[in-house]
Formats: structure tokens, sequence, C-alpha cells
């Protein structure tokens, strides 16, 4: 059973709900757009509240991630990130990334949401462009051809950009959320490119030609 309760900030009330649990601490978690706490029996109610205005900007950050379908999920200092259908823990930060920790899963924090959604995808970026380089050097190797130039940034529209002038592919980070087949499609939907500039028959043909099961798997990316 969970209780509905409130508390205010910043001269508005949020709402959250609350479940007693037989555990040993309190415990935060986003689900659905809403704040949930789960609670030992005798917790007091100055000790939840006390946990969640700790966390509040983070808190409140992470409802308006999964209000914009950023798959993210908040547990105290750390950041859950779905990551090709499992998902990941990510410590948060509040200095910067040093060069001792910059191959660890860490982010860092900001105040700002754009901000912080802006430099999360740039983190992961950098974490997972040698696996982004790897697909697209299978598959350029696959397709016969010798596509090596390579950028993986957050893009709003796209899946992914290709320029057959420079040898070059840009993929979208958020590809990452998904499962790998769908990142397997997009890098043979950006090599197809480099033959045929626009959607024809001949390059269906060649999509399907490498990649028999496309159908299926960008029906997973609308």
């Amino acid at each position: 059973m969970k209780l509905k309760k409130q508390l205010s900030y910043g001269g508005k009330l949020i709402e959250y709900f609350l479940e007693i649990k037989d555990q040993k601490s309190i415990r935060l978690r986003i689900d659905n757009q809403k704040i949930i706490v789960s609670a030992p029996v005798y917790s007091q109610d100055w000790q939840i509240e006390q946990l969640i205005y700790k966390n509040i900007k983070k808190i409140l950050m992470m409802v308006e991630n999964q209000k914009t379908r950023y798959p993210f999920i908040i547990e105290g200092n750390i950041l859950k990130i779905k990551i090709f259908g499992e998902y990941k823990d990510f410590e948060i930060i509040n200095t910067n990334i040093t060069a001792s920790i910059k191959n660890k899963n860490v982010v860092k924090m900001y105040d700002n949401q754009d901000e912080f959604i802006s430099n999360t995808y740039k983190r992961l970026s950098i974490l997972y462009y040698d696996f982004f380089k790897d697909k697209l050097l299978y598959w350029s190797k696959k397709n016969e051809l010798d596509i090596k130039n390579l950028s993986v940034k957050l893009m709003k529209s796209r899946w992914g950009v290709c320029y057959p002038e420079l040898d070059k592919i840009i993929l979208n980070t958020t590809l990452i959320h998904y499962p790998i087949e769908c990142m397997d499609y997009v890098i043979n939907h950006e090599l197809a490119h480099t033959i045929h500039k626009n959607h024809s028959k001949d390059f269906w043909y060649l999509v399907e030609k490498n990649y028999q099961n496309y159908k299926e798997v960008s029906k997973l990316l609308k």
C-alpha cells in the first residue's frame, strides 16, 4: 500500500508516495514520473523528508527527464541509465571529472536540467565511443566499404547522418538506450547512403541485403 504525501519546496507542493517495508534504510526512486519512498516501519516523517530535501534538485530533474522520455532513474547519488536494455549505475559527483576517473561510470551534477542532460550525453559519447566505432568498422568491412570517420553525439531528430564525401558517419548517442540491433540497423542505413543518396528501391534493396530483418528492428526506433 502506498500513502500519498506532500511537502513544500520552492513555493510549490511536491507529491510523493510512501511505502512501508521490512528494510533497514530509507530509499528513493522515480517510477513513471512519481516520487516513491520506501522506508522501514519505524521511520519518522522528518527523516523521510530530510532525505527528499537533500536530493530534491536531482529528484525533480529525474521526474522531468521521465516526462521527456529520457531513460534515467535516480536512486540517492546513483544515476541509473538504460544501456542496451539494461540499467547501469553511474555515480553522480559534484566535482569535475578528472583524468583518474575519466574511464569510470561517473557523471557530473548540474543545477540546470538541460545542462545536466547535455553533459551526461557527452559523457556517454566518450565512454561508449569505442563500442560505436567497433560496430561501424565491422559493418563497413562487411559492406566492402572503408568508412572509418565517426562522431557520436546527441541529436534531436536523426539517428544517424552520412557524409559520403568525407567518408564520415555521425551516430546519435541515444542509440545506447535501445537494443544493439537498432545500432546495427542505423549503421547499415547510413552506409547504404554512401552509395545511394536517397531512399530509392536500390537503397532499400542494399539495406535488406546486408541487414535482412531491418524492417522489424526499425520499428523499435519509432
